[in-house]
């Protein structure tokens, strides 16, 4: 199950144009994954808004990629349409 709904957010992130930190398939992770925001963007600003307007956690970049990506974690008790809401409250 993990391992579908990473795919899942992996192929969302995919769509949205943007690159997870993990680059290359060998590095994915099916607990959580880190997408890198585009130049001039504070990911910071992503999980504020995710949390302000959505209350949905997400988690934001630590030591060297602080500030560069967000987190989506697709580990524990989760479903399909928690994986959705967390997806929508980044795009948004």
């Amino acid at each position: 199950r993990h391992h579908r709904l990473a795919e899942g957010v992996r192929k969302a992130v995919d769509a949205w144009g943007l690159k997870l930190c993990a680059k290359a398939p060998q590095w994915h992770s099916d607990t959580v994954s880190a997408i890198l925001v585009p130049e001039g963007i504070d990911s910071g600003d992503v999980v504020k808004r995710a949390y302000r307007t959505y209350q949905t956690s997400l988690g934001g970049g630590l030591n060297k990629v602080f500030g560069k990506v967000f987190r989506i974690g697709h580990l524990g008790w989760l479903n399909e349409v928690m994986v959705c809401a967390s997806l929508s409250a980044a795009e948004m």
